[in-house]
């Protein structure tokens, strides 16, 4: 896991005002998602955090795997640097 880079990211995304609330709110989500599939050394991969994501959240809550793809350079940026 990069740490540093995934920390500077989510640190860069929230403090960014301009940014869409639901945005702020997918990250912290994906990122409490990643701190779990660390945690029980599972994968982390963008199914993976839905499927955590929807276990805590419920079956409405985002963001979706396409979302989270469709964010190349926040969502899915920060899976791959917390993945490494």
């Amino acid at each position: 896991m990069n740490s540093s880079e995934s920390a500077q990211l989510f640190d860069g995304v929230m403090a960014d005002a301009a940014r869409k609330p639901q945005l702020k709110v997918s990250l912290e989500r994906i990122r409490e998602a990643c701190n779990v599939l660390e945690k029980t050394k599972a994968p982390i991969e963008v199914r993976s955090i839905c499927e955590q994501i929807f276990a805590v959240h419920g079956n409405r809550s985002g963001p979706t795997g396409g979302a989270i793809r469709n964010q190349k350079d926040t969502l899915l940026r920060y899976v791959y640097l917390r993945r490494f």
